[in-house]
């Protein structure tokens, strides 16, 4: 960036109806007027970024704002460690500090909510599985009654004619599981690649 550009993300941007080369006019709290010339815009994904945020060269925010600096942020290697991070920073008394949990704190219940949905769906899913897997050895059972009192009348034993059935059980299982598998890898690789 040049002194007197500034970036905006898309969000902002698409709200202004601004486009790259447009000149805006910002105001500060002081109604400090300041002219900028969009270079550009950026898109994280993050809505809430996307339209809160801008940047400018440090030296054209000093120009509106004789204040000095109204706040900072701190980059950690391990976001995990934001609220310990913050609370230190707090408790010296020199800066108050926000972490990115409390900032998207919205974002991360909503989150929360979505995967204990998608475990109750998953889970409501299973149990239909189950009981169809279950009605159709028990449908396959009571068709063959009268086979299964030939076979006995024959002299095969119980344990062979059980063993059968847990076989065919064991094959729409397993059948079951593998067509699933691989059809749940092929749509969340179409979806991936799309």
């Amino acid at each position: 960036l040049q002194p007197g550009e500034i970036v905006l993300g898309r969000g902002i941007a698409d709200n202004l109806g601004a486009f790259r080369g447009d000149r805006l006019i910002m105001l500060n709290s002081e109604l400090r007027r300041l002219t900028l010339r969009l270079k550009g815009t950026f898109r994280t994904g993050n809505a809430l970024i996307d339209g809160a945020f801008g940047f400018v060269r440090l030296e054209t925010l000093r120009t509106v704002n004789s204040s000095g600096f109204t706040g900072y942020q701190v980059r950690l290697r391990d976001p995990d460690k934001a609220q310990s991070s913050a609370l230190k920073y707090s408790a010296s008394g020199e800066f108050g500090a926000t972490t990115w949990q409390n900032y998207n704190q919205t974002t991360i219940q909503q989150l929360n909510l979505q995967k204990l949905v998608i475990g109750i769906i998953v889970f409501l899913i299973v149990v239909v599985a189950a009981f169809g897997i279950a009605n159709v050895l028990l449908l396959s059972v009571y068709e063959r009654t009268e086979e299964i009192a030939i076979l006995r009348a024959m002299g095969t034993a119980r344990a062979g004619i059980i063993g059968t059935f847990v076989l065919e059980g064991a094959i729409l299982g397993i059948g079951g599981l593998i067509l699933g598998n691989l059809l749940g890898l092929a749509l969340s690789y179409y979806f991936y690649v799309r």
